[in-house]
């Protein structure tokens, strides 16, 4: 279920970033570039809302996060209805994403891909900002934690947000 709930949360974030249509310049990009730039403009979007949150000492959650992406990728798709770059899709370089997110997802599901940066800061980051959902600063400026704390914190409060999924897959 964890990976299925990574999976499901890391695919939410190109439709969260999907309002990234609205400039000119992202509309005339091919299909592949379209979908990354609104990954990361998704990715973005979460960790700025986080990270926002967390400055005004507010707990996030899956809920509190989703409204202001979904709110400006739903007014996107209402003005600009039509993709001006729509020209059909080459297959081969879509085969090429399906089997680069292949072997990324099968050596991710094997933890083949864990390094000691993964295992000793970043990994340790998400888990604590998804169980406290907040950017604990006392934790990683803690000395006897080595977290280095003026790391950027963008992939460890992705981590944090693959980790509120269990709130939105859940049936109470």
């Amino acid at each position: 279920m964890v990976g299925l709930r990574w999976v499901f949360l890391t695919a939410l974030l190109p439709v969260l970033g999907m309002y990234a249509r609205a400039w000119r310049g992202v509309r005339v990009l091919p299909f592949i570039a379209r979908i990354t730039v609104y990954f990361a403009t998704g990715l973005f979007t979460i960790g700025a809302e986080m990270f926002l949150l967390s400055a005004i000492d507010m707990h996030w959650s899956a809920w509190s996060l989703l409204p202001i992406p979904l709110a400006l990728t739903i007014a996107a798709w209402w003005r600009f209805p039509r993709t001006e770059g729509s020209e059909a899709r080459p297959k081969a370089i879509a085969a090429l994403a399906i089997l680069g997110i292949g072997v990324f997802a099968s050596t991710a599901f094997s933890a083949a891909v864990t390094s000691g940066d993964y295992v000793l800061f970043w990994g340790v980051k998400g888990q604590r900002f998804g169980a406290e959902r907040i950017l604990d600063t006392a934790f990683m400026t803690h000395p006897n934690h080595y977290m280095t704390p003026d790391y950027p914190p963008l992939v460890p409060l992705y981590y944090a947000w693959t980790m509120l999924g269990g709130i939105l897959l859940e049936a109470n």
